[in-house]
């Protein structure tokens, strides 16, 4: 179901489900709710763990600090 609803919603990205609300990843990212929105630089490298929804216009600020100084 919740892969019908990306592919419906044209939600891109990467989408990560644990199958538990008690897991590992849960645990080591602080995540006590969903959606949770979290950006890694190219690197893999934590950048922010509450990030704006993508559909915010706070995201851009977020993003266009992060990978411009990767350049």
């Amino acid at each position: 179901a919740w892969t019908n609803f990306i592919d419906d919603k044209g939600m891109h990205g990467v989408h990560v489900n644990t199958g538990a609300w008690k897991s590992q990843m849960m645990e080591d990212y602080a995540i006590n709710g969903i959606p949770r929105f979290m950006v890694f630089d190219a690197n893999g490298r934590v950048v922010d763990l509450d990030a704006p929804r993508p559909s915010s216009d706070d995201i851009r600020p977020l993003l266009d600090t992060t990978f411009n100084e990767e350049e």
